[in-house]
């Protein structure tokens, strides 16, 4: 039967097309001399039998030391790299000024006037009916600190990056051995999704963070239904569920089937207060979701999100849709009409019920290899980990099961999206090696530092591959100019987009470094053209007359001072 599961592993490895880079050739064969070497067999038998069985103590003890030294690989690697450490993408502006909002004790404020709101519309930020960005306000929440304690954006994700790696290694060790613990730490550093993520202001890296505690809590739970985990559970499950919905399901639907399925024979009242406890846990993170989408989005049901997609988008981004291309939602922010002409409206012309097949075929799949395994050469391991699959680990699989199901009805698939199903990946790498010593008992000393020594030579190998993280060069021009602006100046600066020359993901007009951008020192704002510029003029010399206001050249990337919001509305008086 393992014979059979290895010949199939092999079989996915050749239909993937993969061939062995050198470093991959030599990683292997490193591996394959340290098992043939009897003393050296035997050393790093040694010191793989000290650390396959941690007790609870010393676990949670080196968890907590991966946490810091994965921070630090991590940090060394994105410098290493040429990673700059500034907000870059769309999504991560929105974030930082929700964290600025929520900082404040609010999830939306009110919007600008009518006739200036257009100065501030961006992308995955509303204007209207509230000032407010998108996104679920987990990520936000978990965040917050960074604005309290006057951070660099990147230093909470560095360090959840890092907490993810300490409590990845205790799920492992919890659900296989300290060997396997051990392993799962190179291959999830060396996954590009999760390298991808480390740095970035986005919510995949928080959601890896909870549901890998909502997974411990519940294996302590499970071991005596102690109230005080079920809260836990509910607790962490409800965060996860308002940082990315559909994700924590992935998580949330196996957990509670084995919860349920653990109640078997336990009485009612235990039932009952389990049940109890961990709705009541998740009650005020589900509440604060509740108050975002009727403040924001005016139902209780209906997500910031979901308001945007309809002004937006050309359909929901859930299911299969026939649309009518000459219906389609034509957003006033040009920067927005041209992300939907050359991204957004590709993907859902190539997203339809017949293309499934193909769409998996030509990108998913290859994306999900790529962004998951450190390499290829290791889809060999995953057929003999079904052979060892125990309830408990049937759990953690069944998560990117489930994952994978609801996103092939989901339009978009990014890169980074994947660093949730991660767990699920590296356990079952980690339990096709432990597949292999159970078949091989007499060779457990060979296979066990053969596939310990090979899969931290892959990993390493991986390691020394492209960083995946960007330097967006215009926008970094336009951080400098306004950096540059006189100390102490109040100042306004209008930002003006040219096709062909402007680049759509790069996309300045973003005020992260307050809730409300008029109280920012300088305001960034959109330069709609002389005849709509004099609204802003007239706005400004109302309510802040002294601001300064500048034009930025992104194409020359240089400033041009225009004057003051009094001077100018008096060169202006009819807006008209």
């Amino acid at each position: 039967m393992m014979v059979a599961l290895l010949i199939a592993g092999g079989g996915c490895l050749l239909a993937t097309g993969s061939v062995p880079s050198s470093g991959e050739g030599a990683a292997l064969a490193v591996a394959a001399v340290a098992a043939a070497l009897p003393a050296t067999r035997r050393e790093l038998q040694r010191i793989l039998e000290r650390i396959r069985n941690p007790a609870p103590r010393p676990a949670w003890l080196a968890a907590a030391g991966i946490a810091v030294l994965c921070s630090a690989v991590l940090l060394l690697l994105a410098w290493l790299h040429a990673s700059y450490f500034m907000l870059s993408f769309h999504d991560e502006h929105a974030y930082m000024i929700q964290m600025r909002m929520l900082a404040e004790g609010r999830l939306w404020l009110p919007p600008y006037p009518p006739d200036v709101r257009e100065f501030f519309d961006t992308i995955y930020v509303l204007v209207e009916p509230k000032y407010a960005p998108i996104y679920f306000p987990g990520t936000a929440l978990l965040y917050v600190p960074t604005v309290w304690l006057h951070l660099p954006f990147w230093v909470l994700p560095l360090a959840v990056a890092g907490a993810s790696a300490g409590l990845l290694y205790r799920l492992v060790t919890e659900l296989v051995d300290g060997v396997a613990g051990a392993l799962s730490v190179p291959l999830l550093v060396s996954a590009a999704s999760y390298r991808r993520n480390a740095l970035l202001l986005l919510s995949q890296m928080p959601v890896l963070l909870l549901v890998l505690l909502m997974l411990l809590a519940w294996l302590r739970w499970r071991r005596r239904r102690a109230v005080r985990w079920a809260a836990a559970v509910g607790a962490l499950a409800g965060w996860a569920v308002i940082t990315r919905p559909v994700d924590a399901a992935c998580y949330a639907v196996p957990v509670a089937a084995a919860m349920l399925l653990g109640l078997r024979g336990a009485g009612r009242r235990l039932w009952i207060k389990t049940l109890t406890v961990v709705t009541l846990a998740a009650a005020p993170f589900l509440t604060l979701q509740v108050v975002q989408n009727v403040g924001v989005a005016g139902s209780w049901s209906r997500f910031p999100s979901d308001l945007y997609v309809a002004r937006t988008f050309p359909a929901p981004m859930m299911g299969f849709h026939q649309i009518d291309w000459s219906k389609v939602p034509t957003p006033s922010l040009y920067q927005k009409r041209l992300l939907n002409v050359t991204w957004v409206w590709p993907k859902y012309a190539r997203h339809q019920r017949t293309r499934v097949i193909e769409e998996w075929r030509e990108q998913r799949l290859p994306t999900t290899l790529t962004m998951t395994l450190p390499s290829q050469l290791l889809l060999v391991l995953l057929p003999p980990a079904v052979f060892v699959l125990d309830r408990r680990r049937l759990v953690v699989v069944a998560t990117a099961v489930l994952f994978l199901g609801f996103y092939t009805f989901y339009v978009f698939f990014l890169k980074h999206y994947l660093v949730v199903i991660l767990p699920a990946v590296v356990l079952m790498l980690v339990t096709g090696i432990d597949a292999l010593e159970r078949t091989w008992p007499g060779q457990r000393a060979v296979v066990s530092t053969l596939a310990a020594t090979a899969v931290t030579g892959l990993s390493v190998v991986a390691l020394g591959g492209t960083n995946p993280h960007y330097y967006y060069r215009q926008l970094a021009a336009a951080n400098h100019a306004v950096a540059s602006l006189p100390a102490g100046e109040r100042a306004v600066v209008l930002f003006r987009f040219r096709a062909g020359v402007c680049a759509v993901d790069q996309e300045p007009v973003y005020n992260t470094e307050t809730a409300w951008p008029d109280d920012a020192r300088v305001v960034r704002a959109h330069d709609l053209g002389e005849r709509e510029n004099t609204k802003l003029f007239r706005y400004y010399a109302r309510h802040q007359p002294d601001r300064v206001f500048y034009s930025f050249d992104r194409g020359e990337a240089r400033l041009y001072r225009l004057g003051t919001a009094e001077e100018l509305a008096a060169l202006y008086p009819d807006a008209s």
